[in-house]
């Protein structure tokens, strides 16, 4: 969830133009992310059982292979009903992310951070 709520902060910080499907507000923006959560996870589920084989591998590799030919959800697709949360949802994937990574880099030549060691508590 840090990870959703850093991206839509980015967005609204550095869009020239303000994106409305998001919200204005913080308040706004947790409503529309309640809406779209669950329909997020029911296609990715579908993805899951059609695409890769009912399994976590599976469903791994098919988002790989999605985000390499960037469709949905890595894209917005207004015939498949992709929305810009499921972009910001789908910026977390972090293990398709990496293995996209490792088609240029050894393992040994990654360095995984936890951005939250960075955060400074007031």
């Amino acid at each position: 969830m840090h990870r959703t709520l850093s991206r839509y902060l980015h967005i609204q910080k550095h869009a020239e133009q303000k994106l409305p499907h998001l919200g204005y507000t913080l308040q706004e923006f947790n409503d529309k992310l309640r809406e779209e959560v669950p329909k997020v996870v029911k296609y990715i589920k579908d993805i899951k059982d059609n695409e890769g084989g009912g399994t976590m591998d599976g469903l791994i590799q098919a988002l790989a292979y999605r985000y390499e030919n960037n469709l949905r959800p890595f894209t917005l697709s207004k015939e498949e009903g992709a929305g810009h949360i499921e972009i910001i949802l789908a910026d977390g994937f972090y293990a398709i992310h990496h293995q996209s990574w490792l088609k240029y880099f050894n393992e040994d030549q990654l360095l995984v951070v936890n951005g939250n060691n960075f955060c400074k508590i007031l």
